[in-house]
């Protein structure tokens, strides 16, 4: 039987250096969940609780959306056109960050830095003080990032890195071709939602399976342009592995021909970060640190030749 609510079971708002009392029973919310407060006169407790047994379920449905107009037309054509480029040029993902000015209504797009791979891309987190561009004034509002020449989906990786990063989250897959496969998400204090493609992006046309960006007449040059600077941007990371006969692949995985259950159970399964190459010795990082091994252990993961 519920315990009905009363003034001799307060239900008390935690704040740093509040003095709480020695004695009664109460409940206690603060930051780190409930806790609560039992005197029997026989018996005492502080401790951690699921919920306050003597309140009423209050049985709603979570609801999760965001206030953001949709991304206009001239972005979603020129991150299409970029992570073509990219296919093309390095057979790998890559990644976009959204920005939105809700003062005057305004969008801007950023391309950190990255490490990429064929199936995955990595990059740092900066505030915006940090990026110039003018973007100090604006909030970082969500993410689109290419799903190389394979469909589009939110891996668990994806779900797990946006989760708490409030905002949209779109994939843009089987970027080799002009039709393409479109995944988008919603997500804002930790629940994400499914959302239709359309609801977020402008100017994209439906087909039974996959989309592609509406014709728009004449392509605005400075567009071209701001995508090539990005393609720049993009492959000068990359220098140094190039320069190593790497073909800009920063990731090798083992060879099929490696067996060895040692290797892989101290040093991880992989892919692994590359940091040097010394003749036919690749140096790379992993679980147990830095190691140097030779090249013939792995395969490179996502080269420009379309190898694996």
């Amino acid at each position: 039987m519920q315990e009905e609510w009363s003034p001799d079971f307060p239900i008390h708002l935690y704040h740093s250096g509040m003095v709480l009392p020695k004695e009664g029973n109460y409940f206690v919310i603060a930051g780190d969940g409930i806790w609560l407060h039992k005197d029997t006169g026989i018996c005492q407790c502080f401790v951690p609780v699921e919920n306050i047994s003597c309140l009423d379920n209050l049985n709603a449905k979570t609801s999760v959306s965001v206030n953001l107009p949709k991304l206009p037309i001239k972005f979603v054509w020129q991150i299409k056109h970029f992570f073509k480029l990219v296919v093309e040029k390095m057979r790998s993902e890559a990644e976009v960050n959204i920005y939105y000015n809700p003062l005057i209504n305004q969008y801007k797009i950023h391309v950190p830095e990255q490490i990429v791979s064929y199936g995955s891309v990595k990059y740092k987190i900066v505030g915006t003080i940090h990026l110039g561009q003018g973007i100090e004034d604006y909030l970082r509002v969500g993410t689109i990032h290419s799903h190389c020449d394979f469909s589009a989906f939110h891996s668990d990786t994806d779900v797990k890195d946006e989760l708490y990063f409030d905002g949209i989250h779109v994939t843009f897959g089987n970027n080799d071709k002009d039709r393409f496969t479109i995944s988008a998400s919603v997500a804002v204090n930790g629940f994400r939602k499914k959302v239709h493609p359309s609801s977020v992006l402008e100017g994209i046309e439906e087909y039974e399976d996959c989309f592609s960006v509406v014709t728009i007449g004449e392509i605005d040059e400075s567009w071209i342009l701001e995508v090539d600077n990005w393609i720049l941007n993009f492959n000068s990371k990359n220098y140094t592995n190039n320069l190593l006969g790497l073909k800009g692949v920063e990731f090798v995985e083992w060879s099929d021909e490696m067996k060895s259950s040692i290797l892989r159970s101290s040093l991880g399964q992989g892919p692994f970060e590359v940091l040097h190459k010394e003749n036919e010795m690749i140096v790379i990082k992993t679980n147990y640190g830095t190691t140097r091994l030779a090249q013939c252990f792995f395969k490179l993961n996502g080269d420009s030749n379309g190898k694996n």
